[in-house]
């Protein structure tokens, strides 16, 4: 088994946080523009709601 370097993790790093910043910058303008407002309005609301759902099955995890 090959082991990595510290050179190839810190390229791989860097294209990782770079993709993190570049990919919401590409599709956020599109998904707006095809979505709408009401479209948008929809997605925030059901992206609040699975929130409250994850915030409750996390407190069952620990136990």
């Amino acid at each position: 088994m090959k082991i990595k370097s510290v050179k190839f993790n810190f390229i791989m790093n860097f294209i990782l946080t770079a993709s993190n910043f570049i990919f919401p910058l590409i599709t956020f303008p599109y998904v707006s523009r095809i979505l709408g407002v009401s479209g948008t309005g929809k997605v925030s609301f059901a992206i609040s709601v699975v929130s409250y759902f994850t915030m409750v099955a996390a407190l069952g995890i620990p136990t």
